[in-house]
């Protein structure tokens, strides 16, 4: 499939869904595929999944539209309304109880601040990201954890612990085979 084919087929799913959550399911993974090229469209798109899934309750599509929308703000810089997205996101999986969707939602958070340039607040989600990991043993969320605890205390200025939390990460890369995480850490 080239993407055009990919975007025609997504939209089609889209109009000729018999349910609402699979319509608003395809409306979100059409909104992924135009994030790259066409943000504008896809912000247009998770909009509209957002107030649609928000009507019928549907949190799974309120959840991943709220993704999608915070990170279009962020791609562009915009980090405080990525955030209002992310904290959105973060209610909605509070009350899904999803531990690993919980803990992405907190990991963006953090990344949201550290990109603003607010290090105490990204310090704290990213601590509470990796205690929640520890406490449910969120093993493949571990290496992410680490390398953003690294970058975090780079950026602000603590070399010895952004050593540490690399080097941690890198270990346990290398330990799980995992080619890109290796590759970040040593970045």
């Amino acid at each position: 499939f080239s993407q055009s084919h990919l975007i025609d087929s997504l939209r089609n799913r889209m109009l000729y869904s018999e349910t609402d959550t699979t319509r608003i399911d395809f409306t979100n993974e059409l909104a992924i595929e135009y994030k790259a090229h066409n943000p504008d469209t896809a912000f247009i798109l998770s909009l509209q999944a957002y107030n649609k899934s928000s009507k019928i309750n549907y949190l799974d599509g309120m959840s991943r539209a709220a993704t999608i929308i915070g990170g279009i703000y962020s791609d562009a810089g915009n980090y405080s309304k990525a955030l209002e997205y992310y904290l959105k996101k973060l209610k909605i999986e509070e009350r899904r109880g999803n531990s690993e969707i919980l803990t992405v939602a907190i990991m963006q958070i953090s990344t949201s601040y550290q990109l603003d340039g607010d290090y105490k607040k990204a310090a704290d989600y990213a601590f509470r990201a990796d205690s929640i990991i520890d406490a449910q043993k969120l093993n493949r969320l571990k290496i992410y954890s680490l390398t953003n605890l690294g970058d975090l205390f780079e950026k602000a200025g603590n070399i010895p612990l952004a050593m540490n939390n690399t080097r941690k990460a890198y270990t346990l890369a290398i330990k799980e085979n995992d080619t890109v995480f290796i590759g970040t850490t040593l970045n």
